[in-house]
Order: C-alpha cells, then structure tokens, then sequence
C-alpha cells in the first residue's frame, strides 16, 4: 500500500490509542502499531534532529519550534518533502473488521484504521492477496 508519511503518522498515532481491543481485529491492531511504528521511526529522528537544529531551548533545556519562532520557515523547509514523501507499507490485513467504537479516536481516525485493516475485493469478491485468514505472501 502506497502511503505518504502525513498518513502514516496519522495511523501510527490512531494505532497506538486503540486499547483492549480483542479478537483477530486486536491482533491486526496490535501488529500494525508495531508496522506503522517501525515505518515512522525513521521521520520522527529527522524531525527530532530539525527541531534541535532550528528549535529554541527552553528553561529546563528542551529544544522545541512553534509558528510563533523565527526558524519556523527554515523548520519547515526542510521538514514539509519528507512529511509528503510517499513510501510503501504492508499492513496486517483482515478479512473481515470489527473495529468496537474507541472514544480516544476521532472519526477521521476510526475510518482511517478501518480502510488500513481491511483487505480490498476485487470485482469477483475475492480477496486481492493473502488467504482467509489473514496471510500474506510476505508473512
């Protein structure tokens, strides 16, 4: 699956609000935190090592960049490619989802973890890849 990195943290962070989720659908949640948290990883130490070459240290040390700072157009220059960078990922798909509402996740979140775990049919109703249970060529 094609994803830009804006979505794959969006996903990573909605993944990782999912809690006592059971079932085939918790595993298939579980085991895409740890994908999309691997995939992310990656962006999140560039981005780290941008803010403390751009971002300004405040009275207990920390680095950190807000609009507000002058190096925000300088942050952000470097930052905005790799955010729209578009890569592959291979989540853990389902056949069939049963996602339980999760108050922590907003509905763009829900539907967004739902079309992630959700494997695609092709126009004769079977699954494009994988069996029935979940397997993929890769797994």
């Amino acid at each position: 699956m094609k994803m830009d990195m804006a979505t794959a943290l969006a996903a990573s962070n909605a993944f990782n609000k999912c809690g006592n989720v059971t079932g085939k659908t918790g595993y298939a949640i579980y085991k895409n935190a740890k994908i999309f948290s691997d995939h992310v990883a990656p962006f999140n130490q560039v981005r780290d090592n941008l803010i403390n070459k751009y971002g300004e240290e405040d009275e207990t040390g920390n680095k950190s960049i807000s609009e507000a700072s002058d190096n925000w157009p300088e942050f952000l220059k470097e930052l905005e490619p790799i955010v729209s960078m578009v890569d592959e990922i291979e989540p853990y798909r389902i056949d069939v989802v049963d996602l339980p509402p999760i108050e922590a996740l907003s509905a763009q979140e829900y539907s967004l973890l739902e079309y992630i775990l959700t494997k695609p049919v092709t126009d004769e109703g079977e699954e494009e890849d994988g069996d029935k249970e979940g397997h993929t060529d890769t797994d």
